[in-house]
């Protein structure tokens, strides 16, 4: 694990890809979910605070990584802790358990999803397949719109934001103007879990491209920007190009093969926007055959 410290209110927690051992609850099996979303992309967690106060914005794979976190922020004073579950995707839940009788806040749908999959989930069973997650906390403090959190007189601003999966939100801290993001934007591109709400994200992109942003903290990211502060507004826009060409080229052709990625994302590469990293080809690839699918399927459908 890698602490950033962004600013005196944001601190920063990076497990790269070559983050394995015991705070990974898997042996790293690209067949399961622990290996394709965290150890090969690289995943970052946030804590908020303020005086002894925090708010965690996602606790990753497992009760082991959010353990190790918490051991840290308690180091430097924390007693007053809660959770924040950007969406319902396993490895931003995986660690709530270690927040038992602490708030954990969430969407009204995150709330809803992990409910109706928490016997799944913890069987190893659900769509995202194993290893299991013993125990699911979901969210007991949810919203719909807009939320403000204040830990003393700090604010942070949650916003539901149908952006990756219908039930994420961002958190904003007007203080600092930076974005917590979660995978609404990632580096070097998108994941597309809902192909069907793509004309939905791209509209809420646009959405918060007009919000007054310093810098964007995403979950999945490089530790080298990090160290610098966060990322540029530009990412929305790099997102925002990705998902907008791929569904253009295979609206056009649902046969069509997309470039591979570096030359796909050449502009924003080039622009030091983003930056190439590997396992974001396997990405690209799922992102091409989910969206094919999901038009195929819509032409029979309208045939």
């Amino acid at each position: 694990m890698k602490v950033i410290q962004i600013n005196p209110n944001i601190t920063a927690f990076y497990y790269g890809a070559d983050s394995v051992g015991k705070q990974n609850p898997s042996s790293g099996s690209e067949n399961d979910w622990v290996y394709g979303a965290c150890i090969s992309l690289g995943v970052a967690s946030y804590a908020i605070h303020n005086g002894d106060s925090c708010l965690v914005f996602d606790t990753l794979c497992s009760p082991e990584q959010a353990g190790e976190i918490k051991i840290y922020l308690e180091q430097l004073g924390m007693v007053k802790f809660s959770v924040v579950n950007s969406h319902w995707h396993l490895h931003h839940i995986g660690g709530n358990a270690l927040y038992k009788g602490c708030n954990i806040i969430g969407t009204r749908k995150t709330r809803r999803e992990l409910v109706e999959q928490k016997d799944l989930i913890e069987a190893g069973i659900s769509s995202w397949g194993p290893p299991a997650i013993e125990a699911v906390y979901p969210p007991d403090i949810v919203f719909d719109s807009e939320l403000s959190v204040f830990l003393g007189d700090l604010e942070v601003c949650l916003k539901a934001v149908d952006i990756h999966s219908a039930d994420s939100l961002c958190a904003y801290i007007p203080r600092y103007k930076v974005l917590l993001a979660g995978d609404m934007v990632e580096d070097t591109i998108p994941y597309i879990t809902n192909p069907e709400a793509l004309d939905t994200h791209l509209r809420n992109y646009a959405l918060l491209k007009e919000m007054d942003i310093a810098a964007i903290l995403p979950n999945h990211c490089r530790l080298a920007p990090l160290e610098k502060g966060g990322y540029s507004k530009e990412i929305i826009a790099s997102s925002a190009y990705y998902l907008g060409e791929l569904l253009r080229l295979l609206e056009a052709d649902p046969d069509a093969e997309p470039l591979e990625l570096r030359s796909f994302m050449a502009e924003y590469l080039d622009r030091g926007v983003v930056a190439y990293w590997p396992p974001y080809e396997r990405v690209h690839r799922n992102n091409a055959e989910k969206l094919r699918a999901y038009l195929k399927s819509g032409k029979e459908a309208d045939a």
